[in-house]
């Protein structure tokens, strides 16, 4: 069986898979644990049967959560409803409170009653490559000279994406690696890199000698992954120690309340990626107009490990 890689193309449009510099595989990210878990309802299939024209009656677990449009300055709160359908594609149901028309070609359904109580979730998601005008106004954005690995001036893009949930969500590591560093935070909160190592899954037939001699040899792609704004209680830097084992599924920490993740309304992580190693315990959340393009180079899109999000 052929391996399957991801599309390659640069991330111009949100339809378009994300630029991946790490070649990762359907059956490697298939294999990667969810960041932050989220909640899971049940679905109805609404299509109807090509032959008779009845209405299937097939259900379905999937998950949901709100993807927030921090961009927009007239609707700071907005958000959609998101759901996947049967390929794990997401699926945008309408939403009052959205900037964005719903663009659900799915006949997964979800109940007006799940629908109506979804709408207020904490389980949200905040986009990479967003311009926040109204959000990063704090100084420490705005600071012409203090700068991460390089990175300064005016800084209001995203290079990150935020999970968020209740205060006290567990915080998961996606895959194995090894501590990188971890610190406290410009608000008292705790950052932590890890250094994740990605090997490809054994194949399904394999003669035993080529077996054998790919677990002797076995390529390995690393990823830094930034886990930011962790509370600082369950995640504390003097009980971690730098180049100690980091397991998938691993709990990191927890999610903190808005005095432990920046001044945030709501509990997230800030979760980045990085094709080098950072040399602090922290990456640039942000960055400026200038920076954008050689940002997305060394920041790719998270959805390379977190999957299609939207």
């Amino acid at each position: 069986m052929r391996t399957k890689h991801r599309d390659n193309r640069n991330n111009n449009n949100n339809d378009q898979p994300p630029h991946d510099p790490f070649n990762i595989t359907e059956e490697e990210q298939q294999n990667f644990h969810p960041v932050v878990i989220f909640p899971r309802v049940y679905v109805t299939d609404n299509s109807a049967d090509a032959q008779n024209g009845k209405k299937k009656k097939m259900k379905r677990k999937t998950t949901i959560y709100r993807l927030l449009d921090r961009s927009n300055n007239a609707l700071p709160n907005a958000s959609t409803l998101v759901i996947r359908d049967e390929h794990n594609n997401p699926v945008f149901l309408t939403n009052p409170t959205s900037s964005s028309p719903s663009s659900s070609t799915s006949s997964w359904l979800l109940s007006k009653k799940d629908q109506t109580k979804y709408n207020a979730t904490l389980y949200t998601v905040g986009k990479h490559g967003e311009q926040r005008l109204h959000m990063d106004s704090a100084e420490m954005f705005q600071h012409k000279t203090k700068q991460i690995d390089g990175y300064s001036k005016k800084r209001n893009i995203h290079m990150g994406i935020d999970l968020g949930g209740p205060i006290g969500t567990k915080v998961h590591a996606f895959c194995d690696g090894i501590l990188h560093s971890v610190g406290y935070g410009d608000y008292g909160y705790v950052n932590m890199v890890v250094e994740h190592h990605v090997q490809p899954p054994p194949p399904q037939q394999q003669r035993q000698e080529k077996q054998e001699k790919q677990e002797k040899h076995p390529t390995t792609k690393k990823i830094w992954a930034l886990y930011g704004r962790l509370d600082a209680k369950t995640s504390n830097p003097n009980q971690k120690t730098v180049g100690q084992t980091v397991k998938r599924g691993e709990v990191l920490g927890r999610l903190g309340n808005s005095d432990k993740n920046g001044g945030w309304s709501f509990p997230r992580v800030h979760f980045q990626i990085s094709i080098m190693a950072p040399t602090t315990h922290d990456m640039p959340a942000v960055v400026s107009r200038v920076d954008r393009n050689s940002a997305l180079v060394n920041y790719p899109d998270p959805r390379i490990v977190l999957g299609p999000l939207y």
